[in-house]
Parts: structure tokens; C-alpha cells; sequence
């Protein structure tokens, strides 16, 4: 009798921890395979989102000043009547940099290459 309760005792201690193993292995494929679902529908369209914005708000303001430039009448006069008098435009690019608050500002020239 001793002998039966053993093995009895150790299919059961045996059923239970196999049952246990494979209801965790179940439990972490199912977790793992719905966290990548959740990532891959809303936390990477959210981060590529986030990351045009980030580009977007770098190139937006550059942009903006540049057609600035392009639509300012003084620019085009001064480009119109020869590029004379360099002085001026190094005053005005000056200005530029600091209204804008830029690092730099520059003009360059289809007609003089400068």
C-alpha cells in the first residue's frame, strides 16, 4: 500500500507541476504576443508620429524665414539693381539672424556665385 501511495504521490506532484509549466508557457506566448500587437498598432504609429512632428517643428522655421526672404522687397530690389553695395545685405542678413534668433543667415547669388 505504501508502495501505490508513492506513485500516486508522484503522478499527481508530477500532473500538477506539467500542468503548471505548460499553463505558464501559455500565459507568456499569449502576454508576449499581445504586448507585440499593442506595440506594433499604437505605440509605433505614435512614436513615428512624434518623430515627424520633431521634423517638421525643425525644418517649419527655417522654411518660414527663407520664403520671408524670398517675398522681401529689399532683397529683390538689391538683387534687381546689380548686388551693389555688399554692405547692405551683410547689415540685413545681420538683422535677420538676430529678429529670428538663428544661428547663421546667409544670401546666395545665381548671378554673382556669391
Amino acid at each position: 500500500m505504501p508502495r501505490k501511495r508513492l506513485n500516486l504521490l508522484l503522478t499527481v506532484s508530477l500532473l500538477l507541476v506539467v500542468g503548471f509549466t505548460i499553463t505558464t508557457l501559455i500565459s507568456f506566448f499569449v502576454s508576449r504576443a499581445t504586448l507585440r500587437d499593442k506595440i506594433a498598432r499604437s505605440e509605433l504609429p505614435l512614436t513615428s508620429d512624434n518623430i515627424f512632428s520633431e521634423i517638421q517643428r525643425d525644418l517649419l522655421r527655417p522654411i518660414f524665414i527663407s520664403s520671408m526672404m524670398a517675398q522681401d522687397t529689399f532683397l529683390r530690389d538689391w538683387v534687381l539693381q546689380g548686388e551693389q553695395d555688399p554692405d547692405r545685405l551683410i547689415r540685413y542678413l545681420r538683422e535677420t539672424e538676430t529678429r529670428y534668433e538663428t544661428v547663421t543667415s546667409f544670401f546666395v547669388s545665381e548671378r554673382s556665385g556669391i
